[in-house]
């Protein structure tokens, strides 16, 4: 093999035609291919074998080459193109590993594996140093963050490949503190851009402020974390919430008055007003929750909002009762919708212990309500089913589910709910079943009422010649009033026999 490894390698690989499966020799054409330098067969070959089954004795060596020819595929790139080597060093590394896992006498593989880690330790520092120098280079803060963001996971990638290494550990802190110096630029920049907005102005000059210090504030924070001694970060973080919590407030203050502007006379209106109040106040003491002014504004906006429920709360469960009676519909849905309002202002003020007993009167009222509603409506379906609108029947069936179904939630023991619903549901049933026989019925009726389509009589070999000599004499009188050509009785003879 090594007087001649390319015959050696030629002569293994016939040798493996003949006995395809047998391991051993799998093994000993990847070797012969591996010394005659045709480093992808031998790749291939031991990848194939790592896939099968094969004898342990065998296992670390296979996975031992696997390393071994993995660098040799990249060794001309590591230094012209080392992301690109990069990937198959790895997965060198990884090879490596598992073969001294399987056998940890085997010093060949132990030995290689740390002359891998080291090629890779020496490309992780270098990118990481081309990069750094790049980012030195950069004007422009946010372009230096990038690289020094990329450059930053090869620093420690190198780090982890020689963790006693004191200039590995030099080298990466150089990056975390060159990195956070920059993020500090780039949030004084953009904190710079949010004071020069007129927030108070409108809408879009208030989220471009609220933008640029949120990013101002992200960048602070990943600053003091790669620097936590470093007291500028701390400062500016701390600066920039205050800042920015003091924006939330402000727009909530005027989302509050406007508000309280519109309650009177437009309560919808004002209820939406509020609800963005209360955001912006949640939201300037998620930034700083000691912020007493958002604090308090939140306070009074959730007060006005709970008064705002329970008045239309009192109003709805006052014209429910009225119509309870003789408008049952109307009834029904002025009071759902005062426990909508009640349960809204418990879920704004738990504490008001004179909102429990308005939801209690009114889920009291609405189960006995509901049903006797549904009761109607399965009736009026009923009744439209004798008149054979069966489309009106099934309307009316669903509005009775509905209101059936609703009996049950606010009281899910009611036996004549229960009943009633499972009564429509059976007529819906019934009624969709003899709706789809009729519409088949119908379209099987269309179908025998059609008459027979009549297919149109072929045209006869001597009508079709006809047609042709009436088009012949047709282009024969074109041609002889074309002032462009004569009419050539010869040539036009010819054309017609071709």
């Amino acid at each position: 093999m090594k007087a001649d490894p390319a015959k050696a390698a030629a002569a293994l690989q016939e040798k493996l035609s003949h006995t395809p499966g047998d391991p051993w020799m799998l093994y000993n054409a990847a070797v012969g291919a591996y010394a005659a330098k045709d480093f992808a067969k031998a790749n291939e070959l031991w990848q194939q074998l790592s896939a099968g089954e094969m004898p342990e004795e065998l296992r670390d060596k296979v996975w031992m080459q696997i390393g071994n020819v993995s660098y040799r595929l990249v060794q001309p790139k590591i230094e012209t193109e080392p992301e690109t080597a990069i990937p198959s060093l790895e997965q060198s590394r990884e090879a490596l590993k598992v073969a001294v896992h399987f056998n940890k006498e085997n010093q060949t593989a132990a030995k290689n594996l740390r002359f891998i880690e080291s090629v890779l330790e020496k490309l992780y520092a270098r990118l990481s140093r081309q990069l750094v120098q790049e980012a030195r280079k950069e004007n422009s803060a946010s372009r230096a963050v990038e690289k020094l963001e990329a450059a930053l996971p090869y620093a420690q990638q190198a780090l982890e490949m020689n963790p006693q290494s004191q200039e590995r550990q030099e080298e990466k802190k150089e990056v975390e503190k060159l990195l956070a110096e920059k993020l500090q630029d780039r949030a004084q920049a953009s904190e710079k851009r949010a004071d020069e907005r007129q927030p108070e102005k409108n809408e879009w000059e208030r989220k471009e402020a609220q933008q640029n210090y949120e990013k101002a504030l992200e960048d602070f924070q990943q600053a003091k974390t790669l620097t936590p001694e470093d007291k500028k970060a701390e400062e500016g973080e701390k600066r920039v919430e205050e800042k920015l919590a003091d924006l939330f407030d402000k727009a909530g203050r005027q989302d509050q008055k406007e508000a309280q502007a519109l309650a009177e006379n437009r309560p919808e209106q004002a209820m939406d007003k509020f609800e963005k109040a209360l955001e912006n106040f949640e939201q300037a003491q998620a930034v700083k929750p000691d912020h007493a002014d958002a604090r308090a504004g939140e306070q009074e906006v959730r007060e006005a909002m709970e008064q705002m429920h329970l008045a239309a709360g009192d109003k709805q469960l006052e014209r429910g009762e009225q119509q309870l009676e003789n408008r049952p519909q109307e009834a029904a849905q002025n009071l759902e919708e005062a426990l909508e309002n009640f349960q809204a202002a418990q879920t704004l003020n738990p504490e008001n212990a004179a909102i429990q007993p308005r939801i209690d009167k009114v889920e009291a009222m609405l189960p006995d309500l509901l049903t006797k509603l549904g009761r109607q409506q399965q009736q009026q379906g009923e009744r439209a089913e004798q008149r054979n609108n069966n489309q009106q029947a099934l309307q009316n069936y669903e509005q009775a589910e509905q209101s059936f179904s609703k009996a049950q939630e606010t009281q899910p023991e009611n036996q004549a709910a229960q009943q009633g619903e499972k009564e429509v549901k059976e007529a819906m049933a019934r009624l969709q079943k003899q709706m789809e026989q009729m519409a088949k019925q119908n379209q099987q009726q269309q179908n025998q009422n059609q008459p027979p389509q009549q297919q149109e009589p072929r045209e006869s070999f001597e009508s079709m010649l006809a047609k042709v000599k009436d088009d012949e004499k047709q282009r024969e009188m074109q041609a002889k009033q074309s002032r462009g050509q004569k009419y050539d009785e010869q040539r036009d003879k010819t054309l017609r026999n071709w």
